[in-house]
């Protein structure tokens, strides 16, 4: 068999097709491997490009992009350059990884932003991270030839990543702060807290790294999904507990594993420094943070090293507002009992950690590739360094880990000197969703 990876691109702009030359053009600019990018990664020291999707549902589906292994099928929604109404793609792995077959690509009514497949494979959740509407849509793909929509419901807050328990019964949510539009630009920050006014130049001073968020709300909250999972008529959803996280913004993602028999949520902040918490989701109405794991510069006194570094225009910048140092998405080795986690942390690169002990979680090792300060067409930053987003993935077999940067493309990196320290296997590996 082979080892397939898949990572969705961004082309930013007004965006034109050309059936003739199967390409799309945005901003003066083709991409001539538009879509959801087919990698072999069978020989690890040579991934090799094999096909990319450019059907409208795979064309921009930015976070929506997601395999379930179990099920063999790749899904996926269009966010076009943020957030999209549009379409959905699901494709079958089974016969050939390396060439995706089409079971559906047509149109959705939903919003989208970012998706999740539920554990068992049979819901895809969506959502959007507009402030004020905080709505998110259940789509059945039990028969994936034929997606149909289960319903919308409205969430405490804005919303980001998603992810369900093993029973497929609770949806985690990472909620954020509505404020985000406002604190992220000119919260106090770096700079001396002076933030970033925007009412003059857009180089004149920073946006904030460690903003402070004034109405609250990011964080997670718990539903009970169990009507939807049972397939009820007129399917309820309903918020069990949220939990705040006041030293974090924009909370990006939603995990949830195993460990010594005691359920676990956990979340990432895309922004303000806040981490990622692992909290312990045992009494599922009072969640409570056992632990924050950060890297050192990501502390708030270091904030204005933090900025200084990953803020230099003309020659580092993040676009409108810099993730700088921030985790974006974690994975561990495995869902139940994990030891290791593997988070992409934007200019910091990829971060191993060892989770053996959850009250005292220590780094492993990192890998920074570096970059040129070269920003390619539809990339967030003119990096001299890393800039890893999506998130990373194990490969028991030969004891890699794969993740992509934003600049560069696809990595497979083989921990060494010990720092491998997971017995996972092929049946167990964490698959982040």
């Amino acid at each position: 068999g082979h080892q397939c990876g898949y990572y969705s691109q961004r082309l930013a702009g007004t965006v034109s097709w050309f059936p003739a030359t199967k390409s799309y053009v945005a901003n003066g600019v083709t991409q001539a491997r538009p879509g959801t990018v087919v990698v072999d990664i069978t020989n690890p020291t040579d991934p090799t490009f094999v096909e990319n999707i450019a059907t409208p549902g795979m064309y921009n589906p930015w976070e929506t992009l997601k395999v379930h292994q179990g099920r063999g099928l790749l899904f996926a929604v269009e966010v076009m350059d943020g957030q999209a109404y549009g379409f959905m793609g699901i494709y079958d792995l089974k016969q050939d990884c390396r060439h995706p077959q089409k079971l559906f690509d047509g149109a959705t009514t939903v919003y989208n932003h970012e998706g999740n497949i539920s554990y068992d494979g049979m819901t895809y959740y969506t959502g959007h991270l507009q402030a004020g509407v905080n709505m998110v849509n259940a789509i059945d793909v039990s028969n994936p030839r034929k997606p149909r929509l289960l319903g919308a419901w409205n969430t405490k807050s804005a919303l980001h990543g998603f992810s369900t328990t093993m029973d497929s019964k609770r949806l985690i949510i990472a909620h954020v702060n509505e404020d985000w539009t406002y604190t992220t630009y000119a919260g106090k920050g770096g700079n001396g807290g002076q933030g970033y006014k925007g009412d003059e130049g857009p180089w004149t001073r920073p946006p904030p790294t460690n903003g402070d968020t004034i109405l609250g709300g990011d964080g997670m909250g718990i539903y009970d999904v169990s009507e939807i999972q049972e397939r009820k008529p007129h399917p309820q959803m309903r918020l069990i507990s949220a939990l705040e996280s006041p030293d974090g913004q924009i909370n990006q993602q939603s995990f949830n594993f195993v460990k010594d028999g005691i359920p676990y949520a956990m979340t990432t902040s895309e922004g303000g420094h806040g981490g990622t918490r692992i909290v312990d989701i045992s009494d599922e109405r009072h969640p409570k943070v056992v632990t924050k794991i950060k890297t050192e510069i990501m502390m708030p006194q270091n904030n204005d090293r933090a900025v200084s570094e990953t803020w230099r225009p003309p020659y580092e910048y993040g676009g409108d507002f810099t993730f700088a140092y921030n985790f974006h998405y974690c994975n561990t080795d495995k869902r139940i009992d994990p030891v290791m986690m593997a988070c992409s942390a934007f200019e910091q690169g990829l971060r191993v950690f060892d989770i053996r002990d959850l009250k005292h979680p220590r780094e492993l090792g990192y890998y920074n590739p570096g970059g040129d300060g070269f920003r390619p067409p539809g990339s967030w930053c003119t990096c001299y360094s890393a800039y890893a987003m999506a998130m990373p993935q194990f490969d028991p077999w030969n004891k890699n880990i794969w993740f992509t940067d934003n600049n560069r493309g696809v990595f497979v990196i083989h921990p060494t000197n010990g720092t491998w320290i997971t017995d996972v296997k092929e049946e167990d590996v964490s698959h982040g969703n």
